[in-house]
């Protein structure tokens, strides 16, 4: 459960160590042949690079010089043991060699520079490849955000960070998402990976919600819609950044994240309403952010739709769905009835079978 006493004195274990702003703990040193061959990465003297890089008279342009380098970096490090990569010397120099070919990279193409850089590392052309894996841990990724990323570092080019290196540690999460593995290898995001996401809701609000969260809950345009859904511990780190006392989401970085869940363009792509989303969207609206009254009526259409004659099935018994639905009128009651939402849900309350259907009745006619 997302309320469970456990799960909090986790979350506030999580947050203590984002306010006291210590460097993750890595294990043992490591030996300097591993060093070398990452710094070889860059040299031009590393490992050789996996099968789809382009031959040497193809690579005279210095994007094509960098993409060289960085698919050696890659081949590197997934060729180390999982110890070393998590040793403070590798640490330090993969991060000092990203930092290196990002910079490069965006000199040469600005913010597409980064994103391109991220494709090459993350081997992005091969993601339905079930052999395919990120070659960067969580350790790595801590500390090249906290390298590259500074209070100058513009929007655009901080959510195109996001995208290529912390996504994809999300996005892991979730194998049936991914294409990668299947559904039962599903596992919890770790504390590590918990404390990048805290902190940089904290400290970018938006561009975390724009490159992290928001993505993580859509489907991806490689997936079938209707076939695709977050995972439940995508969907419980996610609530936990909300539930992150002075370190969580803004009220406005929230109310952006609604939207962007609930559009209200047909074609674009919304949250699927699941057990594993519904009370994320739950502990969303507790937090009462200035929704605008497109978003409120959205939402509302939804629930109207959900318990329709036609549409209503398991959800009428779901207490995750009677707990939004309750939500929804006791923070957004006023809204609603300047959205003339009231009488149809008013109609729609009946088809709900759960013991809170008194109680969002009683609310909904104090309304009219």
């Amino acid at each position: 459960s997302l309320s469970s006493s456990e799960s909090d004195q986790e979350l506030e274990d999580i947050v203590e160590e984002v306010a006291d702003s210590e460097p993750l703990s890595s294990p043992q040193k490591t030996d300097s042949s591993s060093m070398h061959a990452i710094e070889g990465a860059t040299s031009g003297t590393g490992t050789a690079p996996e099968n789809n890089v382009v031959d040497k008279e193809a690579s005279s342009s210095p994007i094509d010089e960098l993409d060289k380098e960085s698919r050696e970096l890659r081949s590197t490090l997934l060729g180390l043991p999982s110890g070393e990569l998590s040793s403070v010397e590798i640490i330090n120099q993969a991060t000092d060699t990203l930092v290196t070919l990002l910079n490069r990279y965006s000199d040469i193409n600005g913010t597409a520079g980064i994103n391109h850089c991220g494709d090459v590392i993350a081997n992005s052309c091969k993601l339905s490849d079930q052999n395919n894996k990120f070659p960067l841990n969580e350790e790595i990724v801590t500390s090249l955000v906290k390298s590259y990323l500074t209070s100058a570092t513009g929007a655009l080019r901080a959510i195109a960070l996001m995208e290529a290196f912390v996504l994809p540690l999300v996005l892991e999460m979730n194998p049936v998402g991914t294409t990668t593995a299947q559904a039962k290898q599903q596992k919890p995001a770790s504390r590590s990976l918990t404390s990048l996401i805290v902190s940089l809701a904290r400290d970018r609000p938006m561009e975390c919600v724009d490159a992290i969260l928001v993505p993580s809950m859509v489907p991806p345009l490689t997936n079938a819609i209707e076939d695709w859904e977050p995972s439940r511990f995508q969907c419980e780190l996610i609530s936990r950044v909300l539930r992150a006392g002075r370190d969580s989401l803004s009220s406005q970085a929230i109310a952006h994240f609604l939207e962007k869940l609930l559009p209200t363009d047909v074609d674009a792509r919304g949250v699927k309403w699941t057990d594993h989303t519904m009370p994320l969207l739950t502990t969303c609206l507790n937090r009462r952010p200035p929704l605008s009254g497109v978003v409120i009526a959205r939402m509302a259409d939804e629930i109207i739709d959900v318990l329709s004659p036609i549409k209503c099935n398991s959800m009428e018994k779901s207490m995750k769905f009677a707990t939004l639905f309750n939500a929804l009128v006791t923070k957004y009651g006023s809204q609603l009835k300047s959205a003339s939402k009231v009488d149809p849900l008013i109609e729609a309350v009946p088809r709900l079978k759960t013991f809170m259907s008194k109680t969002i009745t009683t609310s909904l006619k104090k309304l009219k």
